[in-house]
């Protein structure tokens, strides 16, 4: 048996106690944990609680049919509007749309707070798909005493609509009713910044980041939203403000270098005032260098790699002496395509440590395909393998010294040890193939190469751009 707004009707007459609401909608197919753990209230009818915890218990597993029917059972026995509520959820649920409304009149009759009833009533229009009448209840409801969840949940759904004032009506709703709430503040700054109010929604901004327990979020979309309007100067002030109050905030410092940097091409050099900028941004990161790497991730979205290299220069020189921080400020030069920064970075850890195998690795990879210092560059990666003996990708550096030094017969035998080690590998299948064409061993290269693309993915870009050029001009087809 379903409630419909036929059966509701005797119902309201046969019951009025007023009492308390502990869920309103609740969440699907489950009860809220503070339902589960409140105290029920008294009732009339003692077998009211053993059909509502089995109303409760068949909702939770989504057994619908039969928790509709225990509800309604439980409703018709005890006169809480809480139970009424519940019995509304189980009828959303289950698509009773009608039935669902008129629980909820049925709830707010029974003494249920009207924001609660309210509430109830527009959850059930807009599961009903009908989101302009699930608005209109909100926005006439007395939301006096309503809960935070209240207003997330009216401010969610405005959203979802074309109309750019719902989001600003709701969130000004909880504004008024929550003004200690940064996250209100905000919600009011970004629906006022989407219908093209951004005075207003600098205004609701500033609410939020300067309340006692403000938000970081706010500070900085409010700059980004003075740089697009052009307050440069604003954005300035604003950006100061953010890192005084969030000093371990890294947007706040992004924020700065984007806005002296702002009237920068591509290619340009690095400013002072950007580079001071970056100098700030560097003390406040280099405590780790998973801090580095995570802004410079972030400088790399501005498009400008001089930044991201200039930053990872300046973070490095801020701690000479942490060989962990320089690796990471090497690498990050390195993902950007400033070789030199990178090479410069790794022969400091070289001086720091003369047995970080890595950076000789590095330094002595990167002169060879350069085609720079190679003897040098055998020295080190030797000294690397002397530290890391059983490393393929050591011996395939060393390999590839040796090959661009001419010694083409001891490189294959480096190289083909490294793909004993390593397995199928694109790169080093690649420097396979590279190694037997040197030495006219043209189809055992051009196989090399095959199966170097036949192993290649999205990592081994260079592989896939230059491997099948080698095969055609070696006279190979790509395909078998």
């Amino acid at each position: 048996m379903t409630i419909s707004r036929r059966t509701a009707a005797p119902l309201i007459c046969a019951t009025g106690i007023a009492l308390f609401i502990v869920a309103c909608g609740g969440t699907q197919r489950r009860p809220s944990d503070e339902l589960l753990s409140a105290p029920l209230e008294p009732v009339v009818h003692p077998q009211a609680i053993s059909a509502y915890l089995q109303g409760e218990t068949l909702l939770r597993r989504g057994h619908l049919t039969g928790a509709v029917a225990a509800l309604q059972e439980a409703a018709e026995l005890d006169d809480s509007p809480w139970i009424a509520q519940r019995l509304s959820e189980a009828l959303r649920q289950s698509e009773d749309f009608e039935g669902a409304i008129a629980a909820c009149e049925l709830a707010a009759a029974r003494g249920a707070a009207e924001w609660e009833a309210g509430w109830c009533t527009a959850r059930a229009h807009a599961a009903a798909e009908n989101t302009e009448s699930a608005l209109r209840v909100m926005q006439t409801t007395d939301t006096s005493g309503a809960s935070r969840e209240f207003f997330t949940w009216w401010y969610e759904t405005a959203t979802r609509t074309d109309d750019p004032g719902a989001p600003i009506t709701a969130a000004q709703a909880a504004v008024d009713a929550y003004p200690e709430s940064p996250v209100a503040w905000r919600r009011l700054a970004l629906s006022n910044s989407a219908a093209g109010n951004f005075d207003q929604a600098l205004l609701a901004y500033e609410q939020a980041y300067t309340l006692p327990d403000g938000d970081a979020s706010s500070a900085e979309e409010a700059v980004m939203l003075q740089q697009t309007l052009s307050r440069h100067a604003a954005a300035l002030a604003t950006a100061d403000e953010c890192i005084a109050r969030y000093p371990e905030r890294i947007g706040c410092y992004l924020r700065r270098v984007t806005i002296f940097d702002r009237n920068a091409e591509r290619d340009d050099p690095v400013s002072e005032d950007t580079d001071r900028a970056l100098r700030d941004l560097a003390r406040m990161t280099t405590a780790h260098p998973a801090h580095l790497r995570n802004a410079a991730q972030a400088l790399q979205q501005v498009g400008r790699s001089a930044l991201v290299s200039r930053y990872a220069v300046n973070a490095a020189a801020l701690r000479p002496f942490d060989a962990s921080l320089i690796e990471a400020a090497a690498w990050v030069c390195s993902r950007i395509g400033d070789e030199d920064r990178a090479i410069e970075l790794m022969l400091r850890l070289i001086e720091l440590d003369t047995t970080h195998a890595t950076a000789m690795n590095f330094v002595g990879y990167a002169w060879a395909e350069r085609g720079e210092n190679l003897r040098e560059a055998q020295a080190l990666i030797e000294r690397a393998l002397a530290e890391e003996p059983g490393s393929a990708g050591i011996m395939d550096s060393l390999a590839w010294v040796l090959h661009r030094r001419g010694r083409h017969r001891q490189a294959l035998e480096l190289q083909e040890q490294a793909i004993a080690i390593a397995g199928e590998d694109a790169v080093l299948l690649d420097h396979l193939g590279d190694i037997l064409s040197a030495l006219g061993r043209r189809a055992q290269a051009v196989d090399a190469w095959r199966r170097a693309l036949a192993v290649a993915d999205a990592r081994d870009e260079d592989v896939l751009q230059t491997v099948p050029a080698k095969i055609e001009a070696a006279g190979g087809i790509l395909s078998n």
